[in-house]
């Protein structure tokens, strides 16, 4: 027959159970907060596990390569940042019609959860292309032009990184590692494969006069480089004429005046090239068409410069417009 074991006995044996219990729980509640960083380790010394490194949030302008990443364009997107745009200008009071967005013109992307965008449109008459911002969870944003002054502090708020992956202005639109020129040649004569693409963002265009004789007058422009190092131009500019900030409906045709041939450009070689226009019509009148600025597109790109007329306005014929390819002297075409 068993004998019950005394009822002091089973009480001592349970509060020793807890006990044991209890410090197995706080060395575990020790180690818990050591491994989050919160503590110096448990009293039984256990070593605690390193803090996980907090991932750093995007703020607005700001993302590294890895967090951005270029977007398809669809039809929803498209319809989002037009609607955008007329808003904004509705509630600025503005009744030109800027148009559509131009095709080819409209660049999409996200950098962490914001969205961004630019886009230029068909019949606007301010500097383009116009910059966008979507956050997580709210509508898109029309935040202005920017990228026609180059693609420093103007691109703002959408990210470098982003803007890197578009390929607009890669390194602010030169060669990451420029070859030396050789200082026994000109800059167009020592040009290198190495001397990439130039970009809208890293060049300004700029009007430095004319001349001409017997109806036909030449306007002389050049495209110069922003800073240091080099870049290199092909072919044709694309125009738009404007007077007063009114687009001047025209389709601006080329002429050509040799071989065309890349011109490789740095702080002290700009690559020039020419408009060609006529003063008089077929019945030999005077035309009265004004023009104050352009709007210039570097060869192969999408972003327009802008360009004020010097030494004054040009009065012509406006269907009577060309433009001529970039060349590596200043001479003009018809002299």
């Amino acid at each position: 027959m068993a004998v019950a074991a005394p009822r002091s006995t089973s009480i001592a044996a349970i509060a020793s159970t807890r006990a044991r219990t209890s410090r197995v729980a706080s060395a575990l509640a020790a180690a818990v907060l050591g491994g989050c960083g919160s503590g110096s380790g448990s009293d039984s010394g256990a070593t605690s596990a390193p803090a996980a490194p907090a991932r750093p949030e995007l703020s607005a302008g700001s993302a590294n390569t890895s967090s951005c990443e270029n977007l398809r364009v669809s039809s929803d997107v498209r319809s989002a940042l037009q609607r955008t745009h007329e808003q904004l200008r509705s509630r600025s009071g503005v009744t030109h019609d800027d148009g559509p967005i131009a095709k080819g013109s409209l660049y999409y992307g996200r950098c962490g959860s914001t969205h961004y965008a630019i886009a230029s449109f068909s019949k606007a008459i301010a500097d383009q292309p116009e910059k966008f911002r979507m956050p997580a969870g709210r509508p898109w944003v029309d935040e202005g032009d920017g990228f026609e002054s180059g693609c420093g502090d103007a691109r703002k708020p959408i990210p470098r990184a982003l803007v890197r992956l578009w390929r607009l202005c890669p390194t602010d639109g030169l060669p990451e590692s420029p070859t030396p020129q050789d200082p026994g040649k000109s800059a167009p004569e020592s040009a290198s494969a190495s001397a990439g693409r130039c970009m809208a963002g890293a060049l300004r265009a700029v009007s430095s006069g004319g001349q001409g004789a017997a109806g036909t007058q030449f306007a002389s422009l050049r495209f110069e480089l922003r800073g240091a190092g080099r870049c290199t131009l092909r072919g044709f500019p694309g125009v738009t004429l404007l007077d007063a900030g009114r687009r001047l409906s025209t389709d601006v045709r080329r002429f050509s005046a040799g071989r065309m041939r890349p011109v490789v450009i740095d702080a002290r070689h700009p690559a020039h090239f020419d408009l060609s226009y006529r003063v008089t019509g077929q019945s030999e009148r005077p035309c009265r068409t004004r023009v104050t600025d352009l709007r210039i597109i570097p060869p192969d790109d999408r972003i327009a410069l802008a360009v004020r007329l010097r030494p004054k306005p040009l009065t012509l014929c406006l269907e009577s417009v060309r433009v001529g390819a970039v060349r590596a002297t200043s001479a003009l075409a018809g002299s």
